[in-house]
């Protein structure tokens, strides 16, 4: 009977993981994170289960080329449908916990070009 019990806690916590995916499946959003390169941040935009295109853009302006690209390859990627191989699910696990407890240096924005001009305008930690 114990062997039955670890099997039901084991079956939660798979129920629970999927469950986490299918949420995160949902996100659309960027996230702006320092760059190595010094002066630039790196954008992440996240749709439709995974992170659909990552971008520098320069820290002391609005790049509305690159938040523009960025936001077509979401759209693109939400047209398509959500993602659900292996690699997807992986960044979407990290993705997770940044998103539940995000640290200083990062901003988590909707995916809206001028909601994301704005953070980037404004880093808080974010020039390496």
């Amino acid at each position: 009977m114990p062997a039955a019990g670890r099997c039901r806690d084991c079956g939660g916590a798979v129920v629970e993981r999927v469950a986490a995916l299918e949420r995160l499946r949902a996100t659309e959003v960027c996230v702006l994170a320092p760059a190595a390169e010094p002066g630039f941040l790196r954008a992440f935009f996240v749709a439709a289960g995974r992170v659909a295109a990552v971008r520098s853009l320069p820290a002391d302006r609005p790049a509305w080329l690159e938040i523009e690209a960025g936001l077509a390859l979401a759209r693109a990627a939400a047209a398509a449908g959500p993602a659900y191989e292996p690699e997807a699910a992986d960044e979407l696990l990290v993705l997770g916990s940044f998103l539940r407890r995000p640290p200083p240096e990062l901003a988590i924005v909707p995916l809206e070009a001028g909601r994301i001009a704005a953070a980037g305008a404004h880093p808080r930690a974010f020039v390496a």
